[in-house]
């Protein structure tokens, strides 16, 4: 199979004509055999449109990325050359940036973190303290489980109250076998 072009996709899509006759009605299974043909062809195009983008995408990263590697290079390496000018200048200034025509360069310090090791040790020690405002420093995160309670349900448990029970929704679908030809 060729491999489609941009070109390709915009020719088309400028060919499809998704309009069918105002008088046409499935009557037996021939008619409804070239509805589901529709739909496979249908399918694959888009299937074949998402492919494309997703290659374009793929080849518009990796060309960012490798356009974006001398400047990345040119913005690290000024910064190296900046970075012990401004600690000095900083240093005798009693300043925490220094503006310039261009810009400002300075430093910024991060928050404080706290990185926890062993949750269950930290949990532990937390409780051992036995401080009022434990519920502060661990977070237990309560949830409903649908699936749970729908089984509970379908076993003849209650509904609780603050709930609907809501009738799945009767959809049409069409599934197009493999061998559906446009």
């Amino acid at each position: 199979m060729r491999e489609l072009t941009f070109g390709d996709l915009v020719d088309d899509l400028d060919g499809v004509t998704q309009e069918v006759s105002t008088d046409f009605a499935v009557t037996d299974l021939a008619s409804a055999d070239w509805c589901l043909r529709k739909v496979a062809t249908a399918e694959r195009r888009m299937q074949a449109r998402h492919a494309l983008v997703a290659q374009r995408k793929a080849e518009m990263d990796a060309w960012e990325a490798q356009a974006n590697k001398a400047d990345l290079h040119t913005t690290d390496r000024m910064a190296e050359y900046l970075c012990p000018w401004a600690e000095h200048e900083i240093a005798e200034g009693g300043r925490k940036s220094v503006s310039l025509p261009a810009g400002t360069v300075g430093f910024r310090r991060g928050p404080d973190s706290i990185e926890v090791l062993d949750a269950k040790t930290v949990i532990t020690a937390i409780r051992e303290l036995k401080l009022a405002d434990e519920s502060r420093l661990i977070r237990i995160k309560e949830e409903v489980d649908k699936r749970g309670l729908m089984e509970y349900v379908k076993m003849g448990g209650a509904l609780p109250e603050g709930c609907e029970l809501r009738e799945g929704e009767r959809k049409f679908y069409m599934k197009v076998g493999e061998n559906g030809k446009g």
